[in-house]
């Protein structure tokens, strides 16, 4: 709910699936803060959302059976991120 909760806030309104949020903007090489962050697979065999805050770092909601947490973008087991900068954002 944390990449659904920070959209809405900003005016869009979506809830799906991690990799679902693809389609809401463009896959970037060069994120910015606010851009989600998406996986393919946690290292968990989930799919997983954060949102980009800015030096290789995102915020995290319900990472590995925690609460919201700060961390890497790269998660030591997981898939490489993908960056997407949300439309009209």
């Amino acid at each position: 709910m944390l990449a659904t909760n920070s959209l809405r806030a900003a005016g869009i309104n979506f809830h799906g699936w991690p990799m679902d949020y693809m389609q809401l903007g463009t896959v970037t090489s060069n994120p910015q803060p606010g851009d989600l962050v998406l996986y393919a697979s946690n290292g968990f065999g989930q799919q997983h959302i954060a949102v980009y805050i800015g030096n290789g770092q995102a915020v995290h909601g319900g990472w590995n059976g925690m609460g919201t947490a700060i961390f890497s973008v790269n998660l030591p087991t997981g898939s490489a991120p993908i960056y997407v900068s949300p439309a009209g954002l």
